[in-house]
């Protein structure tokens, strides 16, 4: 699975995710829809305080001229900076 250091934006109370930027480049996306939102868990084997799985609306994996929608996990590990954002494992 790989990981991209990330910015998550929240608004509003509750804090809801609302725009993840990449650390690393220039990419955004809008949060259109918070699908999961788990806090104090382990994702991966790995202590997380929050794991969010969204939909988000910008460039497109593997593709990123182009815009669209897809599914993004954002991952808060504990021991470590930024969010980590990846696509979701398939089964």
């Amino acid at each position: 699975m790989e990981e991209f250091p990330a910015f998550v934006k929240h608004e509003g109370m509750p804090s809801r995710p609302v725009e993840v930027r990449r650390a690393d480049k220039d990419l955004r996306w809008r949060v259109v829809e918070t699908l999961a939102l788990d806090r104090e868990v382990e994702y991966c084997g790995v202590a997380a305080e929050a794991v969010c799985r969204l939909r988000v609306f910008g460039p497109l994996p593997y593709h990123p001229r182009r815009d669209g929608t897809f599914e993004l996990m954002a991952i808060n590990y504990k021991h470590r900076a930024y969010w980590w954002i990846s696509l979701p494992a398939t089964r």
